[in-house]
């Protein structure tokens, strides 16, 4: 998956590109600083609890309403945009976002998305969207009485919240194992992908900048 820019804040894998680069984590991370990244210490769950009870629900929310208003789909958009990873606004769409997750034992933020009424041209009907906590929980935004975001057990919600639905998707945003960080990108940077990130870090290398900075990375 390849992270886009959200609002002037982009995802960076910095273990990969560590490794396509030839360099450690924590020299890319300081090579970012140099030309102008700045980090943000954001968790997506952390984020998405403190909605709780405090963001309403109503299908068909329009983006500039959230995170006040969202619908199930929106919801997780804008959480994982504050994070600078670019989700499509329906959950149709967000079954194609990420890489496959262990629907039994999803990662933390990943995307849980249950079988609905109509298929959209998908594998199967797809339906409603959550993220997975990583402790046996789901966030998402529901439409039952009293609606808006909540947490609630991964087994009350195929039964009750999660719309009846089967949950029968779980979409991984970030690879296992890897340093994700989420960067404010430079106002002159001229940066709309994660790709843009790799060929800046690629001509600074090539450039002899480091060497003329005399960094001692």
């Amino acid at each position: 998956m390849e992270y886009r820019v959200v609002h002037n804040r982009l995802a960076i894998d910095v273990t990969d590109l560590g490794a396509r680069l030839g360099r450690s984590e924590s020299e890319i991370e300081q090579v970012l600083v140099t030309l102008g990244f700045i980090a943000f210490r954001v968790d997506a769950i952390s984020l998405a609890r403190r909605l709780i009870g405090r963001s309403q629900f109503s299908r068909g929310a329009l983006a500039r309403m959230a995170p006040h208003i969202v619908d199930c789909s929106l919801f997780t958009q804008w959480v994982w945009g504050r994070c600078g990873i670019e989700l499509g606004r329906r959950s149709v769409q967000q079954a194609d976002d990420g890489e496959p997750d262990d629907v039994d034992r999803p990662s933390k933020g990943s995307l849980l998305l249950t079988e609905g009424p109509r298929n959209f041209e998908a594998d199967f009907p797809i339906g409603h969207a959550g993220l997975a906590s990583g402790e046996g929980t789901v966030i998402h935004a529901s439409n039952r009485i009293r609606g808006g975001v909540r947490e609630k057990g991964v087994f009350e919600i195929p039964i009750v919240d999660f719309w009846r639905g089967n949950v029968r998707l779980a979409r991984r945003l970030s690879p296992d194992g890897h340093k994700l960080i989420t960067y404010r990108i430079p106002d002159d940077g001229d940066i709309t992908r994660e790709s843009d990130v790799y060929w800046q870090l690629w001509a600074y290398y090539n450039s002899g900048a480091r060497e003329q900075q005399g960094s001692s990375l």
